[in-house]
């Protein structure tokens, strides 16, 4: 729906892609949904791509051993890196991620608390 939203005021897909932070596949797909059916066919377009790995808890809880600070976690030094902040959340749930999906997750948690 946010899609359609920006479709409505005129924006190309890459626009869409760009502002809603999905791929321009996705955009695309939402923009041919958009053209042949308007707002209607985009309210069951359902969630684009992969389902998180980590749920909302899970992400407290690592937001909660980052904020005790490095040191605490086992780190020589206070500096957060995405390699260290990757472990911390290995550590905590078991789930591992990549330095760049890493960033993606907290980009992602700091527009969500934004909001």
């Amino acid at each position: 729906m946010r899609a359609g939203a920006v479709f409505e005021r005129g924006a190309s897909r890459a626009d869409v892609a760009r502002k809603l932070g999905v791929s321009r596949q996705t955009a695309s797909q939402r923009a041919a949904a958009y053209r042949e059916g308007g707002l209607g066919a985009l309210a069951g377009a359902g969630r684009a791509g992969r389902r998180p790995l980590l749920t909302d808890r899970q992400l407290a809880d690592v937001e909660r051993a980052l904020d005790r600070g490095g040191r605490k976690v086992g780190f020589p030094a206070e500096l957060w890196t995405l390699a260290r902040v990757a472990r911390v959340i290995e550590t905590t749930t078991g789930v591992s991620y990549s330095t760049a999906q890493t960033c993606w997750i907290l980009r992602q948690r700091l527009v969500s608390s934004r909001q």
